[in-house]
């Protein structure tokens, strides 16, 4: 809808969030993408469905009624604890596609542990009870034959932490034919096969182990995608380019919006730039535009407002190919997206930019420029590689 693409969106648009991704020097207009229609989560459902399909037909054949009814409070059991890493997972991948955009691998880290702990504080929990009262879970379903069935399910419950949040994780990190790897070893080739292997000698029992098996075998079906990865530099279990937190240099700070208090705070950047072995070129241009897309901002996010505050934070590498410049500005208000609002003024009046100066001085230099709201909070990236 036009709201969607607007520079200034309603709160209902604001909750949903938007992102929007210009790659100058790859293509003259812009590429955009929601995360809210990523692949990962529709494969999910559809092998879940599959899975449905093709167990009830081989619980069926081997259990009849009774198997089907025992296989149904399993899949219940796993929808809930589903819901749970579900919430977990919803609330952080946001924050890491934009904090994996700014090469901020150490809040990354640090997101992800909590997600991971939060997971572990509830479901621990859930674990314990069905080990503990297997069959006061079972009569709570109406079906007190299921008192086995929980009890084995229970075990699959920590295992189940990291697959789960770790598919969203990769997902939002830019992984998405792994997150579908996952999704389908976890939700259908781990599930069904040892079932159809195994239901001849182990009957029900084999059902009731494949929710075992599952987020194990997805978990060892991990390791050769982390080592071959590893080959490319990228480390651990989330995957990182590690060269921004090894080799980078970084300067924060918050600056009001008042007009003088953003052209004064921009001789921190001079220094900053100078310190890092900036052209002098190089320094002007960053100032320059920080100055125009800040302003920028102070009219769109906060017209009235001159004691809110923009968040700025600088990242230089320096590596042996060239240098890497990162910048991220971040703000909380009205969602404004300068891209969008660039393309529009281009779309206007390509000679006349007004206070859309900004984000086209940077553009003409930078690889990417990125822009997504997370929960109401606008962050814009730019990215300038000068390899070579």
């Amino acid at each position: 809808s036009p709201d969607t693409t607007s520079a200034i969106c309603s709160p209902a648009v604001r909750a949903l969030g938007t992102e929007s991704v210009m790659r100058p020097r790859a293509f003259s207009r812009l590429a955009r993408r929601n995360d809210h229609h990523s692949p990962a989560p529709a494969l999910n459902n559809f092998l879940i469905f599959l899975r449905l399909l093709l167990m009830n037909r081989i619980i069926g054949a081997a259990a009849g009624s009774e198997g089907l009814a025992v296989f149904s409070v399993l899949t219940t059991l796993e929808n809930l604890s589903f819901v749970v890493l579900s919430g977990i997972s919803q609330a952080t991948s946001g924050f890491v596609g934009v904090f994996t955009k700014e090469l901020d691998t150490i809040s990354v880290r640090r997101i992800e542990k909590h997600a991971h702990i939060a997971g572990l504080v509830f479901m621990l929990p859930m674990m314990l009870i069905m080990l503990i009262f297997p069959e006061t879970v079972s009569r709570a379903f109406g079906f007190e034959k299921a008192a086995e069935a929980t009890f084995i399910f229970a075990f699959g419950l920590l295992p189940a932490i990291p697959v789960f949040l770790l598919i969203f994780y990769y997902q939002a990190a830019g992984f998405t034919i792994l997150a579908n790897i996952l999704v389908f070893c976890r939700a259908f080739l781990f599930s069904v096969v040892p079932v159809w292997l195994l239901v001849d000698t182990l009957g029900l029992t084999s059902v009731y182990l494949s929710f075992v098996i599952s987020p194990v075998c997805t978990l060892l079906a991990l390791l050769p995608a982390l080592w071959y990865y590893s080959k490319k530099n990228m480390s651990g279990i989330f995957i990182q380019d590690l060269e921004a937190e090894r080799n980078g240099n970084y300067m924060s700070f918050s600056v009001n919006t008042e007009t003088n208090a953003i052209i004064d705070s921009l001789d921190a950047v001079d220094d900053f730039s100078e310190k890092n072995s900036l052209s002098p070129k190089d320094t002007m241009l960053i100032r320059l535009s920080l100055e125009e897309m800040l302003l920028s901002i102070k009219q769109h996010v906060f017209p009235n407002k001159e004691d809110a505050t923009i968040d700025v934070r600088l990242l230089f590498i320096n590596r042996l190919s060239g240098q890497m410049i990162v910048i991220r500005i971040r703000n909380e208000g009205a969602l404004f997206n300068p891209i969008d609002y660039y393309d529009r003024m281009t779309d206007e009046d390509p000679l006349s930019l007004g206070d859309a100066l900004g984000i086209a001085m940077i553009a003409k230099a930078a690889d990417v420029v990125h822009y997504k709201s997370t929960f109401g909070i606008n962050n814009l990236t730019v990215i300038i590689d000068k390899e070579g």
